[in-house]
Formats: C-alpha cells, structure tokens, sequence
C-alpha cells in the first residue's frame, strides 16, 4: 500500500497537468470563438461601410451631372442670345452703312465744289465716329 501512496503525487501532478492544459484549451477556444464573432462584426462593418461610401459617390456622381447638365443648358442659350444679339448688331451696322451711302450719292448730285468738301468731311467724321475710330 505503501507503494501506492507513493504514487499519489504523479497521479495527482499528471491530473493537475491535464486540468491545466484542458483548461488552457478552454481558453484559448473561447478566445477564438471571441475573436471570430469580433472579425464577422468588422466584416459587416465594412460592408456596410462600403455600400455607403458607393451611395455617397453615386449621390456625388448624379449632383456632378445634374450641375453639368445645368451649365450646359446654360451655356448654350447664352451662346443662342449672343448669336441674335450679334446679328442684330450686323443689320443694324448695314443700315447705317445703306444710309450714309444714299445720303452720300445725294450730296455728291446736289453739291457744289465747296459744299462737297464740307460735306465729305462731316461723312468722314460721321464714320469715323460710327467705327470707334479718331
């Protein structure tokens, strides 16, 4: 019997090794379990992240094109009204220049040497001053 009480500090070392190893298993399975569920809620997190950063650029895309649009719409009626204003400005430019040249050819039938002269000068002044000219 002695021989067995003797062998009563092994058994109970190799129990308390066990209970210590399974129970360092235990926890470091929990850790794991721990860590798995942390990484599966980082993952949703970034999905969810993602899908709204992809709304946030759609949002961003679709202000972009609507403010483009917008500006081309604007630019082209702009361009439309210069294009009216600049043809009214020829018509009106070509009438005037119908006008002189009549009044012109009158004053050349009717005036004298003299009165030419001083006529020729006041048309001269009077394109000048029409053109933007000194």
């Amino acid at each position: 019997m002695l021989k067995y009480i003797a062998s009563i500090p092994v058994v109970l070392s190799l129990l308390a090794g066990a209970y210590g190893g399974i129970n360092y298993i235990n926890k470091l399975n929990n850790t794991i379990d721990d860590n798995e569920d942390a990484i599966a809620l980082l993952k949703l997190e970034i999905d969810n992240m993602y899908n709204s950063f992809g709304d946030e650029i759609d949002n961003v895309h679709q202000i972009y094109s609507e403010r483009t649009s917008r500006n081309s719409n604007n630019y082209t009626e702009a361009r439309e009204e210069l294009v009216r204003e600049m043809t009214d400005v020829v018509t009106w430019v070509g009438r005037i220049e119908a006008k002189l040249q009549a009044i012109e050819k009158l004053l050349y039938e009717t005036a004298s040497d003299a009165g030419l002269r001083a006529l020729e000068d006041q048309v001269r002044n009077l394109e000048n001053t029409i053109s933007g000219g000194y």
